[in-house]
């Protein structure tokens, strides 16, 4: 998993489309795909996953440091039982799971739960996933989805830096294939540096930076992925840039890190939030 940047930059816009492109069809058994909830659910704690006529799929997540705790709920919305059912997380590379077992039978308007635990082992850009099958009436179904344990819920926020202090570093990590980038028309909804400020705070746990840049349009922060055994200061960057173009209503939005795929990853989090779809 990863999937690293081909030639000197990275093709966000094919990263971004595997999300246009996600259905719940393949199977428990095919890819993993990402329901239209995914990135929404990368930027809260809770909410639904996955929905049907015959089971919705709620999640909520908290998370400290370089480990998180998820709680999967299973709901039965049909009228008869479903049976065989069967919950399995799977892992990915730069995240440990440790997920408990579900019953076989779910009884209908029941919901059961399942404990997930989370932990981040080095950077990362392929989120663990769900493979869930179940017997209901005469038919046999299942679905591998993506589960929204995001870079970025691992954030420590780094607050109180210098605007030399963060530029020297912006630069250590360098431009592609660590950058990401994007400049997007913005989503008429009326949006101001509130917005974009909450986003990266609490959406995405990075610390804003006032006085980096000299625009007061314009948005910095900064944090380090937790990283289990690692002290904070080898803790790998997120930095973001947000270059706000009021009157055109545009923004450049910038991420560098260590891993070009972590760098876009958080792009798609943020571009999928502000930006009009398609834009």
């Amino acid at each position: 998993g990863g999937g690293g940047a081909g030639g000197g930059g990275i093709d966000v816009a094919g990263l971004m489309a595997g999300a246009a492109a996600a259905s719940a069809g393949g199977g428990a058994e095919g890819a993993a795909t990402e329901s239209p909830s995914f990135v929404s659910l990368c930027l809260r704690p809770d909410g639904v996953l996955y929905e049907d006529e015959i089971i919705q799929v709620g999640l909520k997540a908290e998370y400290q440091g370089f480990q998180g705790r998820l709680v999967l709920f299973f709901g039965n919305k049909a009228p008869t039982p479903l049976s065989q059912l069967r919950a399995q997380v799977v892992a990915e590379a730069g995240v440990a799971v440790q997920a408990s077992t579900v019953p076989t039978q779910l009884q209908p308007r029941q919901q059961l739960q399942q404990m997930v635990q989370v932990e981040c082992t080095q950077p990362f850009a392929t989120p663990p996933s769900l493979r869930l099958s179940f017997s209901g009436g005469m038919a046999n179904r299942g679905m591998h989805l993506r589960l929204p344990v995001a870079p970025t819920k691992f954030c420590h926020p780094l607050a109180g830096v210098s605007a030399d202090a963060f530029f020297r570093k912006w630069n250590g990590v360098g431009g592609a294939p660590n950058e990401a980038q994007r400049i997007v028309t913005l989503k008429e909804r009326p949006q101001n540096m509130v917005f974009f400020n909450e986003l990266a705070s609490k959406g995405m746990r990075l610390a804003v930076l006032q006085g980096v840049d000299p625009s007061p349009t314009n948005l910095v922060a900064n944090g380090c992925v937790a990283v289990k055994g690692k002290a904070q200061p080898d803790c790998p960057p997120i930095m973001l840039r947000i270059e706000i173009n009021v009157p055109a209503k545009q923004a450049r939005v910038t991420v560098r890190s260590p891993l070009p795929a972590m760098s876009a990853f958080v792009l798609r989090e943020v571009v999928e939030t502000i930006a009009e779809p398609g834009a």
